[in-house]
C-alpha cells in the first residue's frame, strides 16, 4: 500500500482502556522498515509500528488525526516550513504538533489514545476511523455521522473541477 493511499471508512469499538484495534488491511502500512536514515532520526530510530496521535488544527472538525509515523515527519516539515511568525501558524504549531503523541501498535494492532485527545474528540464506545489519503481521522461515530450529514447539504450545489 502506498503511504498516501490510505482509504476506507471503518466503524471501531473503543475499548475500556482507551485503544482502538487498527484493522488488519492498514497495519503493513504503519510499520516502519528501517533505513539508514531512520536510525539516525530521533523520530524514527527504533520505530516497529508507530502512529502519532494529534488533534485536527481545524476547529470545526472534532475528530483526531492519526499518521503513520514517515507521514507525521513529511506533514511536521511541510509546516515548519511556513512563516512560523505568522499568529495562524503558531496556533498550528500548537495544536498540530504540540498536542501530538507518538504511540507504539501493540502486539494485537491496538491502538492507545490518551484521555485527553479521547476528550477532546468526545470518542466514547463506537468510533470511526477514515482514511484520508495519508492519514486518518477517528471520530466519535455520532460526531462523524453529523459532520457528514452538515456537510452534504452545506456541499450539495457544488460543482468540482475534476472527473471521479
Amino acid at each position: 500500500m502506498d503511504s498516501n493511499s490510505l482509504s476506507g471508512t471503518t466503524d471501531l469499538v473503543l475499548d475500556d482502556r482507551g485503544r482502538i484495534s487498527v484493522p488488519a488491511r492498514y497495519r503493513d502500512e504503519l510499520r516502519v522498515k528501517p533505513s539508514a536514515e531512520s536510525a539516525s532520526d530521533p523520530l524514527t530510530a527504533g520505530a516497529q509500528s508507530k502512529v502519532v496521535v494529534t488533534m485536527s488544527p481545524q476547529p470545526s472538525q472534532q475528530c483526531l488525526l492519526i499518521y503513520p509515523l514517515a507521514n507525521w515527519k513529511e506533514a511536521v516539515d511541510e509546516l515548519t516550513r511556513a512563516d512560523t511568525g505568522e499568529d495562524h501558524v503558531q496556533f498550528l504549531l500548537r495544536t498540530f504538533v504540540g498536542r501530538a503523541e507518538k504511540v507504539d501498535l501493540d502486539g494485537n494492532g491496538r491502538v492507545l489514545i490518551t484521555r485527553w485527545l479521547r476528550d477532546y474528540a468526545d470518542l466514547q464506545k463506537e468510533v470511526t476511523l477514515v482514511g484520508v489519503s495519508n492519514k486518518f481521522e477517528l471520530w466519535a461515530a455520532a460526531l462523524y455521522e453529523e459532520d457528514m450529514k452538515q456537510k452534504r447539504k452545506k456541499y450539495a450545489d457544488v460543482k468540482v473541477g475534476f472527473r471521479f
